[in-house]
């Protein structure tokens, strides 16, 4: 017997099997619960709570769902699912197997995860036009299925919900937008028809043997990993004009050893690729591979907008000395998890010279550790590249030019500073506000009069202050997605009109005398949250849960953000102090409390700063859409 407060049962008394009588409130939702008891079994064939299909517990071969039901629950027909199974209730739903065909009724409108999975003689099912989401391996391993026709309102379709199958011709409906292993070993299929509503690709058609051909549409932005590895039929790609990534492995791993052990560039397996002429592979405006010998001077044409990071791995990379970037180019690398501290040309070992052209715009890590790399030029278009040129010889030249007798002077490719000539004068200095990214690795001269940095109406990344001494406060105006300055010295920080994405686990490592805080951060980007400390690299998102590790002296932040409710201000608060361990449990925000042992509405999770938290925070403030509130800390 169930309370009436009693909203939600998972998977438990499955199997009870003396459990005869349950009461449970009306409006309670059941999710896998008290599957194979006597008191599910006294529904009949269909366990029906609330138009959830719980299970399906009849043994005809022909089955048709009754109207009323408005979704199917996680394997409510699947012979086998739960870890649990025994002989027992293997028996009680073995006849599953034997489902020749299912009618779903109108009303229904989800599909859950592993509906069908295991049903192999299902033939024949109809997903009727309300139905918007089928779940992950929804119809995964059903053998004799040969062909589906999905509805226009289908917003989702999970991983594998197809794979196993027989289906030969797939149309996906718009108005999905991401196909993320979908149809993967989906054997049979000849052909498919995808949206323009679809955005990515990842995985998506693995092991689909048969599949000879497919166009891209111009709304498809991302080709993920794998995503058309084992295609052994494949021989033609076409479209793609709105590409930005294409993995380096889009068509598998391209990488094997030759007869000496050494890795080296080779084929796939799939006709597409390894059939492709020599020279740079592209799909649409991306450049994704090389097929041969790079040459000693390596120009990439104005057709190519894109260029991908490991694009050219193993490539005799170190016989380029040269490059130039043709007019047109507007992009070398990509913001991509899984390239994150990779840059299109990094691993150059013989690049010397380098023409960015008018039009490159990011450089990602470009140009991480060409060592040789002492020249560039071009990149007026240049809006982002802070790290592209570390540990090259460009970056060791300029920084040998701090605090020389010329006079003071920023030191740019196009709206990126990368270096400065000269002294800095004593007192504040104004970031002018058409810089786009602000940095100091290496600079270490001249900079130890300086005690405010203000201005940067344009800025979207400040990257390191340490070399300024005397630095006190940074006030900083500009839409900021990125933040880090570790200085002893900074007592006060003000990022007004920041979208913060990404707090690294350093941001204000050794900050000891920060004592105040406020900052801007973007509730779209930290509900993608991601909390590895160790990838300071790259475009994650997120606020590190040692992001403010040692500022123990930290008085209050006041965060900002627009469109958020509460975040995980946990993470935001890791100290360093560590005898208070776990004692501080939870914010209240207004009469609501946050959790920290479970993720917020953004992902975050704040866990671990429980044995970091100071005692010396006062206060911690929350701008929501323009109204602010104090959070109490409850210890």
């Amino acid at each position: 017997s169930f309370p009436s407060t009693v909203r939600f049962i998972g998977n438990c008394f499955c199997y009870c099997d003396k459990l005869a009588s349950v009461s449970v409130p009306e409006d309670a939702y059941i999710a896998e619960a008290f599957i194979g008891t006597p008191w599910a079994r006294s529904k009949g064939d269909f366990f029906v709570w609330n138009g959830n299909l719980i299970r399906y517990q009849g043994t005809a071969t022909e089955v048709v769902v009754p109207e009323g039901v408005e979704t199917l629950g996680t394997a409510a027909f699947a012979p086998y699912y739960w870890e649990g199974w025994t002989e027992e209730s293997w028996e009680m739903f073995a006849s599953a197997t034997n489902i020749t065909s299912v009618t779903l009724p109108a009303s229904l409108e989800e599909i859950g995860d592993s509906a069908f999975t295991g049903c192999e003689k299902l033939a024949s099912i109809n997903i009727p036009d309300r139905v918007y989401s089928i779940g992950v391996d929804a119809l995964a391993g059903c053998a004799a299925l040969t062909a589906i026709t999905l509805p226009q309102k289908m917003k989702y379709l999970g991983e594998h919900a197809f794979s196993g199958t027989a289906i030969s011709s797939l149309t996906i409906p718009d108005g999905v937008t991401d196909l993320w292993m979908v149809c993967t070993d989906m054997e049979n299929l000849t052909s498919v028809t995808l949206p323009d509503s679809v955005k990515s690709l990842a995985s998506t058609f693995y092991g689909c043997y048969k599949l000879a051909a497919i166009d891209i549409p111009a709304s498809v932005e991302q080709i993920e990993y794998n995503t058309f590895q084992e295609c052994k039929s494949l021989t033609r790609v076409t479209g793609g004009e709105g590409l930005k990534y294409v993995s380096s492995e889009a068509f598998g791993s391209f990488l094997h050893w030759d007869d000496t052990g050494v890795l080296v560039a080779g084929d796939t397996g799939v006709p597409f690729y390894d059939n492709a002429p020599s020279g740079i592979r592209a799909l649409g405006p991306v450049a994704y591979g090389y097929k041969g010998k790079l040459p000693a001077n390596l120009v990439i044409p104005g057709n190519i907008k894109y260029v991908m990071p490991g694009w050219t791995d193993y490539n005799n990379e170190g016989d380029v000395k040269t490059l130039t970037l043709s007019d047109g180019v507007e992009v070398l690398g990509f913001a991509d998890p899984y390239d994150r501290v990779k840059g299109a040309f990094d691993g150059y070992s013989n690049l010397e010279t380098v023409n960015l052209g008018n039009t490159v715009t990011n450089l990602f890590y470009a140009f991480l550790h060409d060592v040789k790399l002492a020249t560039v030029t071009g990149g007026a278009a240049l809006e982002s590249g802070l790290n592209a040129f570390s540990g090259t010889k460009y970056r060791q030249n300029l920084a040998a030019l701090a605090g020389n007798d010329e006079p003071f002077e920023l030191i740019r490719l196009g709206k990126v500073v990368l270096g400065y000539k000269g002294k800095f004068a004593a007192g504040e200095f104004a970031i002018p506000d058409d810089v786009t990214e602000f940095g100091m690795y290496d600079w270490e001269e001249s900079t130890t009069n300086v005690t405010a940095l203000t201005g940067g109406a344009a800025l979207t990344a400040f990257d390191y202050c340490g070399e300024f001494e005397k630095l006190q406060r940074i006030e900083l105006t500009g839409a900021l997605r990125s933040f880090r300055c570790s200085n002893p010295e900074v007592t006060e920080i003000n990022l007004p009109n920041a979208k913060l994405q990404w707090v690294a686990a350093d941001a204000f490592g050794v900050s000891s005398n920060l004592e105040n805080v406020t900052m801007g951060v973007d509730p779209d980007g930290l509900r993608e949250a991601m909390m590895n400390d160790e990838l300071i690299y790259g475009e994650e998102r997120g606020i590190s849960s040692m992001a403010f590790m040692p500022c123990d002296k930290l008085q209050s932040v006041n965060v900002i953000c627009k469109g958020c409710k509460v975040t995980g201000f946990g993470a935001w608060l890791a100290t360093g102090r560590e005898s208070f361990a776990n004692e501080l449990s939870t914010f209240k925000y207004g009469n609501e409390r946050v959790d920290f042992s479970a993720p917020d509405e953004h992902g975050i999770v704040a866990s671990e700063p429980f044995s970091l938290i100071p005692t010396l925070v006062k206060e911690v403030k929350v701008t929501v859409d323009g109204v602010e509130t104090t959070l109490e800390l409850t210890v």
